[in-house]
């Protein structure tokens, strides 16, 4: 085996790795669409908890490119 093979083997593998914790990410996400919407909220309900979801996402952003600059 080359030196090449096991690299590209590896990089398979984590880009494989990552879209399985991608596809469980989305089915969770889904998961609790569907548990929130059966709650029938209003439509002030539902743009809130949109603003809840798009903060959590900019405030983790922030923190996994903090972490990375870390490095």
């Amino acid at each position: 085996m080359t030196y090449i093979e096991p690299n590209l083997n590896s990089s398979l593998s984590k880009k494989i790795e990552h879209q399985v914790e991608l596809i469980h990410y989305d089915y969770h996400i889904q998961a609790l669409k569907l548990e929130y919407f059966q709650h029938k909220p209003n439509e002030y309900q539902k743009q809130l908890m949109i603003q809840i979801c798009q903060n959590q996402y900019e405030q983790e952003t922030s923190e996994q490119e903090y972490e990375l600059l870390k490095q």
